[in-house]
């Protein structure tokens, strides 16, 4: 795949953002922060 240089969300991105609200137990809207995404664009 081709990401935008600056894109938040890459597969591994993903990945990451997944793992912190299913393994480590994060609200959606926490690991939104850590990650600098808005809880709509993680929830995405």
């Amino acid at each position: 795949m081709d990401y935008h240089h600056h894109a938040r969300l890459t597969v591994h991105g993903r990945e990451l953002l997944c793992r912190a609200v299913m393994e480590d137990r994060l609200r959606l809207s926490e690991a939104a922060v850590t990650h600098s995404l808005s809880r709509q664009s993680a929830a995405k």
